[in-house]
């Protein structure tokens, strides 16, 4: 599944996010991040949610992939926190939480492959929470 997607688009999307000066337009390019990734994961995840139900040992897989994630998401998170972007009411770590919680597979397996969104309305409505709930209402 790390090869679902590959390098060169994965590190593509970062690069749009660093090269990015909208604090918005990051957010929803951290939304495209999630859908091009569960888009190509796609056919794998029913085999994942099993494995990881039946086998411990996929579930530790599953944990450090996780661990991953969380620490990529790092620097845009310290990027954007030198601009001052954030709803200040929510403390930074609770940032990187909402982030990583809400860019996880298990909302994209449910919206979409669970209740039939499409991916662009998974796409769409993620940027849109992830501005709403994490931005400055400035």
């Amino acid at each position: 599944m790390d090869n679902a997607l590959s390098p060169e688009q994965h590190e593509s999307l970062v690069m749009q996010i660093s090269n990015e000066k909208s604090p918005h337009k990051r957010l929803e390019i951290a939304a495209r991040i999630s859908r091009q990734l569960y888009d190509a994961e796609k056919t794998q995840l029913d085999f994942l949610r099993g494995a990881l139900i039946l086998d411990p040992e996929f579930k530790q897989l599953e944990i450090e992939r996780e661990r991953r994630r969380y620490k990529r998401q790092e620097e845009s998170i310290k990027m954007m926190a030198k601009e001052k972007v954030f709803n200040e009411r929510i403390p930074l770590s609770k940032i990187r939480d909402i982030l990583w919680a809400f860019t996880g597979r298990d909302i994209y397996r449910m919206l979409v492959l669970e209740r039939g969104w499409s991916s662009d309305e998974y796409e769409k409505w993620l940027g849109g929470l992830l501005i709403q709930a994490l931005l400055t209402s400035r």
